[in-house]
């Protein structure tokens, strides 16, 4: 399901609730595992979104838009063994930057999945938080399509 640049159960999950895409990460056993908040700088991009149509070769991968920070520190939150924290995701919030006109295909099946990506960074090493790439499975999303 996913790979990390450190031993861990860390595990991503996308699922499709109505109008928003919920990404859901959670550790199932060992150490504790400090992750970036995503309303911060460090954190802000570590979500994308990969879509495809059902049965396309190729996809494409929906990312944050840049924006500036008016206050800002490198604040992180602690998932426990056992927990699980949710990310809602709307795409059509403002903050998202689609790089292709999905008006063609909005009434196709699609298959969505999640990445969480954290890249070294001097923050990451001095306050111990996790480092690597999760990736999720696939879910299948059906028209209409009120996330996108």
């Amino acid at each position: 399901m996913g790979s990390s640049n450190r031993d861990s159960d860390l595990r991503l999950v996308t699922e499709i609730r109505g109008e928003r895409i919920e990404v859901v990460i959670s550790l199932a056993s060992g150490d504790p595992v400090r992750l970036w908040e995503p309303q911060n700088s460090w954190g802000w991009g570590a979500i994308s979104i990969e879509l495809r149509a059902d049965g396309g070769d190729s996809s494409h991968f929906v990312e944050r838009r840049e924006r500036d920070w008016t206050k800002n520190g490198p604040t992180y939150f602690v998932l426990a063994p056992g927990e699980m924290r949710d990310f809602p995701v709307r795409l059509d919030d403002g903050w998202w930057h689609l790089g292709y006109d999905f008006s063609s295909v909005i009434g196709r099946p699609f298959q969505v999945r999640a990445w969480w990506r954290t890249p070294p960074t001097p923050e990451a090493a001095e306050l111990g938080v996790w480092v690597g790439t999760l990736v999720s499975d696939w879910a299948a999303s059906t028209p209409p399509h009120h996330w996108l």
